[in-house]
């Protein structure tokens, strides 16, 4: 895990690490790969965080191109986040030598 944290500093931007933003990439990751919507709400308190902090952060993901949002076809108050393809990319680059995904 040590290798793959430097591994993920060396693709991500170094504050990521510091507070939840990372915890929101991988929840809002999972969400895509199990091809789930993310709810704004949920993805923001993935990291156990104030509601605030998480939006906070979630401005600064969308504000660095990692993620994007989207409206709810049916209910206007409901937003949703995915992942841009870079970012997924990166993610997945990341994740991919980790041990326990070998037997996938």
């Amino acid at each position: 895990m040590i290798r793959s944290r430097a591994a993920a500093q060396a693709l991500f931007p170094q504050d990521l690490f510091q507070d939840p933003a990372f915890d929101i990439l991988l929840t809002v990751f999972v969400s895509d790969e199990e091809g789930h919507d993310m709810p704004v709400s949920a993805a923001v308190t993935s990291g156990g965080t104030p509601m605030t902090t998480g939006l906070r952060w979630l401005s600064k993901l969308e504000k660095l191109g990692m993620i994007c949002r989207r409206g709810d076809n049916f209910d206007k108050r409901k937003q949703y986040i995915s992942l841009t393809e870079e970012t997924r990319s990166l993610v997945i680059e990341w994740l991919t030598p980790l041990p326990f995904l070998e037997n996938r």
